[in-house]
């Protein structure tokens, strides 16, 4: 078990070992960057994982049809006009 001591405003005793929740190997507890929200004070997923996710781009995806307000119909995207703020 290692202490990390210093850290925020509690003291946190971490796991010599975790089990990474992305894909799921069991690595040192080094491996895996701090997270004062968490119980034990690490992420979940280990630091190859989170640094893979993060570069990862969004998926956008398109919007086809939307409903009316007023109405109540789908209708076409494009038969909406965008409004600006």
């Amino acid at each position: 078990m290692l202490k990390l001591t210093g850290y925020g405003t509690r003291e946190v005793t971490v796991p010599d070992e975790k089990q990474c929740g992305s894909c799921q190997e069991t690595l040192p507890a080094v491996q895996f960057s701090r997270n004062s929200r968490s119980p034990i004070g690490l992420y979940c997923s280990c630091k190859k994982c989170r640094s893979a996710a993060i570069r990862t781009p969004a998926v956008v995806v398109p919007v086809v049809s939307k409903k009316c307000a007023s109405c109540g119909l789908a209708l076409p995207a494009a038969a909406f006009t965008l409004l600006s703020r």
